[in-house]
């Protein structure tokens, strides 16, 4: 499968993938989960830091934020752990670990990337590379759901258990439209959280992601039939105005996030329905009567939510699935 047909086909926010505008939204969007529902964290407690000493992968990787911050973490453990000796130099008991991003869209990756790191450009739908394959102490993984279909992800998912050491870890996280809130709720905004779970289906997209990540993790097997994977860690958690311990002005920025990306998913039904037209040939007049009026629902939907979310009127939050597992030895 080619990198342009999964992002025109199946891609959800394939119409802003190349733009800075979208590689910015991701990088305070990866500001503010850390700061709302993982507490500041990078990886969950149950992995150790100090257990880190391989390699690390960031698979949909995106800008590469993920990774340099934790290279920045395990750089000061690093420095910790290797002091200095009496002539200055330090030790190599400790080397640091080796850092890997992948993605398909490199259109996102920073030109000159943070010192040991490397950025590649691969679609996860597909093997990854044979001198990748059980080198990593730590794969993390996240913001899949809305860019592989759910007959393609299970793949991802044994393809990223290639990379993983024996006793390796996943940390696997997601968004689920569906539980999405919004404070107060209003009708325009519960039609457009039906509209965007009817787009997600109509692009062949998982429809729920909590089941789907539990399930497709357990039922991951080796050669010999035995569990790949063991499930350590698997809830879902608050995040924005689902909790109460974040201060109100990260809450709001994080309410803005979830707000851009529910107009972001609109525009891209909105797109979806246009093509769809453009491609339809011959129709009789019934039947491209009711679709332009499918369009211009859409067209004044996404035009109220907008309005909606732009006066602050309605703050919103949500449940966010969070998964962490180790490969069997």
């Amino acid at each position: 499968m080619s990198t342009a047909q999964s992002e025109d086909t199946t891609y959800i926010l394939s119409h802003r993938s190349k733009q800075a505008v979208e590689h910015e939204r991701l990088n305070r969007q990866h500001n503010l989960i850390q700061q709302t529902f993982l507490n500041n964290q990078l990886i969950h407690p149950t992995i150790a830091l100090s257990s880190l000493q391989g390699g690390i992968a960031d698979v949909a990787c995106g800008t590469g934020i993920w990774l340099e911050e934790m290279a920045h973490a395990l750089s000061h453990l690093h420095t910790q752990a290797n002091p200095k000796d009496e002539q200055g130099v330090k030790s190599s008991v400790n080397p640091m670990p080796r850092f890997v991003g992948f993605d398909m869209n490199a259109a996102a990756f920073p030109e000159n990337p943070a010192a040991g790191i490397q950025l590649v450009q691969h679609d996860c739908t597909e093997p990854f590379d044979a001198r990748y394959l059980g080198q990593f102490d730590l794969v993390n993984m996240r913001g899949l759901a809305y860019a592989v279909t759910e007959e393609k992800f299970a793949r991802v998912l044994e393809n990223v258990s290639y990379l993983l050491k024996p006793g390796g870890y996943l940390q696997w996280t997601e968004s689920e439209i569906s539980l999405f809130k919004f404070f107060p709720e209003t009708p325009d905004l519960l039609e457009s959280r039906k509209v965007i779970d009817n787009e997600r289906r109509a692009r062949g997209l998982v429809p729920y992601l909590p089941h789907f990540m539990l399930q497709s993790a357990l039922s991951l097997k080796g050669e010999n039939e035995n569990q790949v994977l063991d499930i350590l860690h698997f809830n879902l958690r608050p995040g924005g105005f689902c909790q109460d311990h974040v201060n109100t002005e990260v809450n709001l920025q994080f309410s803005e996030i979830l707000a851009e990306s529910v107009n972001l998913f609109l525009q891209s039904a909105f797109m979806r329905m246009e093509q769809q037209d453009n491609q339809t040939q011959n129709v009789i007049a019934e039947e491209n009567e009711a679709h332009q009026g499918q369009l211009d629902q859409l067209q004044r939907l996404k035009s109220s939510v907008s309005e909606v979310l732009a006066v602050e009127s309605v703050k919103m939050g949500g449940i966010f699935p969070h998964l962490v597992a180790q490969k069997n030895a």
